[in-house]
């Protein structure tokens, strides 16, 4: 075997795309590259292992040449006048071309200094995040699957779950905690009208109902919850 053609078996299998054929790393003239064995010799079919730096530069010059093509962040507009001149006062943001052609409005300014959601989100986050990751909580995590169970839906008219909680939650469909526990108690209450106490979803309702309570506990502001 000659010095420009040493080949080193791997006994590499190629997956579920050539299975069962081994491949090899195979040096030539200073160029390392991956084969197949036996394959049919086509350029395609080969990866010269000592071109992929080359040709990573090449893909990424190719991304940034696109992004250039479509960003404008590298145009930069001229303040205006007076500021030019060295005099510093208010300005009426439209007044400004630059700005206009954005499509900025005060509104979106006043937008933009609201909170995102309202003040009891985090508490209420943390609570819900906790009841979902207690042990007991594995029945009510999900919508209650009528293919599964035909008849709940005839039983349960207010269905409830904790991933709708989640998504009414992300919504700041919750203007005060005690909206956000009355759903979270409808859903233990669901559960225990329609399973009997001797199973283990109504058992599960029980034991994570009074987890919501010690929860309550922790928040002085809360207190109030614990007398509903």
């Amino acid at each position: 075997m000659s010095q420009q053609a040493r080949i080193v078996q791997l006994q590499l299998c190629l997956g579920g795309f050539l299975p069962d054929r081994p491949a090899v790393l195979e040096e030539r003239n200073g160029e390392v590259e991956f084969r197949v064995v036996n394959n049919n010799g086509a350029r395609e079919s080969v990866v010269a292992l000592t071109e992929v730096g080359r040709m990573l530069l090449k893909q990424k010059e190719v991304v940034q040449a696109k992004i250039r093509a479509m960003s404008k962040s590298r145009i930069v507009h001229r303040p205006p006048q007076k500021w030019v001149n060295g005099v510093v006062s208010s300005i009426d943001p439209l007044a400004i071309p630059a700005i206009r052609a954005t499509g900025w409005c005060l509104d979106m300014d006043d937008l933009s200094r609201e909170p995102r959601h309202g003040p009891h989100f985090n508490e209420l986050r943390r609570v819900l995040y906790q009841v979902q990751n207690h042990k007991q909580a594995w029945p009510f995590l999900h919508p209650v699957n009528k293919d599964e169970v035909p008849d709940y839906y005839n039983a349960i008219t207010t269905p409830m779950d904790l991933s709708t909680m989640e998504e009414r939650l992300m919504y700041d469909s919750y203007h005060a905690p005690r909206y956000f526990f009355n759903d979270l108690k409808l859903d233990f209450s669901n559960c225990r009208q329609y399973n009997d106490a001797t199973t283990v979803y109504n058992k599960c309702a029980v034991r994570l109902e009074k987890y919501m309570w010690s929860l309550i506990k922790e928040v002085p502001e809360w207190f109030d919850l614990l007398e509903e």
